[in-house]
């Protein structure tokens, strides 16, 4: 298959198995009774990045660690900066839940912990296992956090967010299969088109992995954040942007480190620096008045705008 096509119809691929899967788990955990805002944040918010897992995984065990570091970090720049500020200039976020501003410092730590921990140009595996800890010790306060301080409002708009329960339940379970089949085959053809291209144009997999393989990866966020601007639902926006952050560094990168540690020999930190810029600036704006006004939005869509200028004009040795 012509890598071009295969680049089209991946990413395709990678939406509607994250799709499927998203709305199966989550229709089967509301069978079960799980309260509604706990299936928001963690079966929707996290199931999202689906992509970026089957993607990251596939790279690193192909030893292309350049392609899967650069596809979290991209990712993380895209949900956090572009995806939030598009969002906000769609109508201003509104945000009336607590979590947010546990979750926004969080990033930051985390950003400046992968700084440090790339210094190297290795994850190890004890690396990957101390990320995985993080991101239970995280998932854990969350949970507690969104039992102790959710409100009916909030409530409310994650419950519009659902999919709608089918009166049995082996339609769900068909979702979840079918998703994952096409995660698993839509993560396989997206990789082999985008390493195809990268030597095609001589351009590095760290560059295809900050760029097109992160906004192939990206597509679920941007679709359920977009909806959920357009109808007001700033919580169910910052919820998934954060919630992707997190989830892309710690439970994403510290599985790629378990399962093989992760080589980025020659990786320019440069880009994980403008990552923890973009944490430091989303963070003010997450904790002022409740409230993404339109300007902030602009001004994160401007930030991503620099980085992405800096990124495809730079000559600071991305490999």
């Amino acid at each position: 298959m012509s890598p071009w096509l295969a680049l089209l119809i991946a990413p395709l691929m990678l939406y509607w198995g994250a799709h499927w899967l998203v709305n199966g788990c989550a229709g089967l955990a509301l069978r079960l009774g799980v309260p509604i805002v706990i299936v928001g944040l963690f079966i929707v918010g996290y199931g999202t990045s689906a992509p970026e897992v089957v993607v990251c995984l596939e790279a690193a065990s192909t030893n292309r660690g350049a392609l899967a570091l650069g596809n979290v970090i991209g990712s993380n720049l895209i949900v956090s900066t572009f995806m939030v500020g598009v969002a906000a200039l769609v109508k201003p976020l509104r945000v009336h839940w607590l979590v947010p501003k546990f979750d926004a410092p969080v990033i930051v730590l985390i950003a400046a912990a992968l700084l440090l921990m790339f210094a190297d140009r290795l994850l190890t595996r004890v690396e990957g296992g101390l990320l995985l800890s993080g991101f239970v010790t995280f998932t854990w306060q969350r949970w507690r956090l969104a039992r102790r301080s959710h409100a009916a409002e909030v409530d409310s708009e994650f419950a519009q967010e659902m999919p709608r329960n089918s009166p049995r339940a082996w339609p769900d379970v068909v979702r979840v299969l079918a998703g994952l089949g096409l995660l698993a085959g839509g993560g396989w053809l997206f990789l082999d088109g985008a390493v195809a291209v990268a030597k095609h144009f001589g351009i590095s997999l760290a560059v295809i992995g900050l760029t097109l393989v992160a906004l192939g990866t990206c597509l679920p966020e941007m679709a359920t954040n977009l909806v959920a601007a357009a109808r007001g639902h700033g919580d169910i926006v910052i919820a998934n942007a954060v919630g992707s952050c997190v989830f892309n560094s710690l439970a994403i990168l510290g599985l790629v480190a378990l399962v093989r540690p992760l080589d980025v020999a020659g990786f320019s930190l440069l880009p994980l620096g403008w990552f923890l810029g973009a944490a430091l600036l989303l963070l003010p704006v997450l904790w002022t008045d409740n409230l993404v006004r339109r300007w902030e939005g602009a001004v994160l869509v401007g930030f991503f705008g620099l980085y992405l200028a800096w990124l495809l004009n730079s000559n600071t040795g991305i490999p």
